[in-house]
């Protein structure tokens, strides 16, 4: 898979099923899959994962940002990621998938 930004991609598998390692996966590969390359990944997590002190260039966060001014401020392509926060809804969730990703680097 090679994406252009702005792109969406849903994983509806089961828990345990390698959702979040396939997510890791491409983070570590998102110079070349990803156009623009981010050059910044937010990354939302419903439970810590030990695996995440593995990725020092990723900004971790338990539960949703409150506003999606801190998360695209568009000055940088920026790669989010939810998960496991399928039924987590705020701000940030509603203008990343309407207007923010048309009009910033998301």
């Amino acid at each position: 898979m090679h994406a252009t930004a702005s792109f969406y991609r849903r994983s509806r598998r089961s828990h345990s099923s390698g959702k979040s390692q396939w997510v890791l996966r491409l983070i570590v590969n998102a110079l070349e899959m990803i156009e623009p390359p981010p050059t910044r990944i937010w990354y939302c997590y419903g439970e810590y994962q030990p695996t995440f002190n593995n990725y020092p260039n990723v900004h971790f966060q338990e539960g949703l940002q409150e506003s999606s001014d801190v998360v695209f401020d568009g000055t940088e392509a920026t790669l989010l990621v939810l998960d496991d926060l399928m039924f987590e809804t705020n701000e940030l969730v509603a203008n990343t998938f309407t207007k923010l990703s048309h009009h910033n680097a998301a």
